[in-house]
């Protein structure tokens, strides 16, 4: 069976399954705010009041990051008295966010460095034509 053969195999649709999970654990991370509060949580546990604080935004709003966070099982939640608080469920999340920062410096660096070189090349090319009219005005 070649690789654009479509393979039916129960393994087949348990792969599917996996890539969906995996689908919807980065629709969950899917949010600037969302990502805020890892990296909170990556320094250790925080109450909601705490993470209400930290970003500034109504209570609510953060209530609804952390259901998504912790439907999604990267998160659990604990009652303390009051407080909720929030803990990482997945600490490999941590390593995964670490990476997809890694990923993107190096794209913002390479991005950078064709800036760079296409600016080079312009200044290089207003440079030639301008001292292609100072000799034509000589």
């Amino acid at each position: 069976m070649t690789k654009a053969t479509k393979d039916s195999s129960p393994n087949k649709a348990a792969q599917r399954a996996l890539y969906q999970m995996q689908a919807d654990l980065c629709a969950s991370l899917a949010h600037p705010v969302r990502l805020e509060i890892l990296d909170m949580l990556f320094q250790g546990d925080c109450t909601g009041s705490d993470l209400t604080q930290a970003l500034g935004i109504p209570k609510a709003n953060v209530s609804q990051h952390i259901s998504i966070l912790r439907d999604a099982g990267i998160v659990v939640t604990r009652r303390n008295g009051v407080q909720i608080e929030v803990s990482l469920a997945v600490p490999e999340v941590r390593e995964a966010c670490g990476l997809v920062k890694k990923a993107l410096a190096q794209k913002i660096a390479a991005d950078n460095a064709r800036t760079l070189e296409q600016q080079a090349l312009i200044t290089q090319m207003l440079n030639t034509g301008k001292k292609k009219q100072t000799k034509e005005h000589a």
